[in-house]
């Protein structure tokens, strides 16, 4: 197994900045990566000098601690492909849940695993941790997918757990009413998606959360 490319080491192209309103950026794989607050004026700036194709890994950014990480889809690919190091944050968080006795797959998620904030969220209400966690629920499915793998890290210890999510808010409580429903469709689209879309399960969570007279999400599209 290689070991993690630190990054306060340097990188792989050898630049690194700092701006005066304290942020730092780092260019890895031809991939910008930003660290620390970053003024609205500064965003343009940042994502200067791509193309229209470009996109942004937040799967990435969150396991290095990132505000932002930019690039072209085959760079951001090849990134991917780097053991970077986990953010002091992953760390503490897994340290935790180890010191906890969570599930071995709950620490190995904290740590590696494709976090958001709705997943983060299960994660608290199960077991306590991350603390900072918000009572964020999951808003298309791509927040789903990382809800159903910390599910799926969890094992039997995290499903028996759905209820503790029902007092967060009324969002939650309707979809951990429809969620089996909504694990299958997604499960089902993932296997025939060809295009990573999945419009019928968005739609599901949609008319999920509709039929709890809560607002509609924004139209897919």
């Amino acid at each position: 197994m290689s070991e993690n490319i630190s990054l306060n080491l340097g990188d792989k192209d050898g630049n690194q900045r700092f701006f005066a309103s304290g942020y730092q950026v780092k260019n890895i794989c031809n991939c910008r990566l930003v660290f620390g607050e970053v003024p609205l004026n500064d965003m343009a700036m940042l994502i200067h000098g791509y193309s229209k194709k470009a996109v942004m890994a937040l799967d990435i950014a969150s396991r290095v601690g990132a505000t932002l990480v930019v690039g072209e889809p085959a760079d951001i690919e090849e990134l991917r492909l780097l053991k970077l190091a986990c953010s002091d944050a992953r760390i503490n968080d897994a340290e935790s849940a180890k010191n906890a006795g969570l599930p071995e797959g709950v620490v190995a998620w904290l740590l590696e695993g494709d976090r958001g904030r709705s997943s983060e969220a299960m994660c608290k209400a199960f077991f306590g941790i991350p603390r900072r966690a918000s009572f964020d629920h999951p808003k298309d499915p791509a927040d789903l997918n990382r809800c159903l793998q910390f599910l799926s890290s969890a094992g039997g210890d995290g499903k028996c757990r759905m209820g503790s999510l029902v007092p967060l808010s009324k969002q939650w409580a309707a979809l951990v009413g429809a969620w089996d429903d909504l694990a299958d469709c997604y499960d089902a689209e993932t296997r025939s998606a060809k295009d990573g879309k999945r419009p019928k399960t968005y739609k599901l969570m949609q008319d999920t959360l509709a039929s709890a007279n809560l607002s509609q999400l924004p139209t897919l599209d």
